[in-house]
């Protein structure tokens, strides 16, 4: 079918540089008199939108700094601005905007304990999870071996530089499933 696929479409995208290098080799049957840097499979790396991305203050402090819309200025361009940035008003910025998305994960998961039968006193256990103030490492949706989470484990040496007197305290939280045919990613 992928082969249907690519015959039949306009253009064929990966999702990543090094996706594209693949599905060239992949598809390099198709096009067997092509070079395969030039099998015609593009790539369009996964990004956001930023207009909608970014909370109003962060777009606000951007704007300030970078001008509008400065999303569409040249990667040089805006790196120069941003460096202009004074790190304590990005560390004010990263201070609250965690206080606000741990306050709303706390006042979510306290309603999702509340309508799934949790006594009061585990609803207000819930309303206190998270800590501001910690860096917070999250997984969500699919858990597959391709995202690496093993990389965070692999050299515990790498964490020794980020003890809780230097750095705070660190949490990692898990919210996925692995892919059903990903056995690897179970363990």
């Amino acid at each position: 079918m992928a082969y249907l696929a690519c015959r039949g479409c306009h253009a064929v995208n990966a999702v990543s540089l090094l996706h594209e290098q693949v599905s060239r080799e992949i598809f390099r049957p198709l096009f067997a008199r092509w070079p395969t840097s030039e099998v015609p499979i593009g790539h369009v790396t996964n990004g956001v939108h930023m207009p909608t991305w970014a909370s109003p203050a962060a777009e606000a402090l951007w704007t300030h700094f970078c001008g509008q819309p400065h999303w569409l200025a040249g990667e040089g361009e805006l790196s120069s601005a941003m460096a202009k940035v004074p790190a304590a008003r990005l560390w004010q910025l990263r201070k609250t905007s965690s206080a606000q998305l741990v306050s709303y994960a706390r006042e979510l998961l306290a309603r999702q304990v509340a309508v799934s039968g949790g006594g009061a006193e585990i609803t207000e256990r819930a309303r206190h999870v998270l800590d501001p103030n910690a860096l917070t490492l999250g997984f969500a949706r699919r858990f597959a071996t391709y995202k690496r989470p093993n990389l965070l484990l692999h050299d515990p040496s790498g964490w020794r530089g980020c003890s809780p007197t230097r750095c705070g305290r660190c949490s990692c939280w898990w919210r996925a499933r692995p892919t059903p045919r990903i056995a690897r990613a179970r363990r």
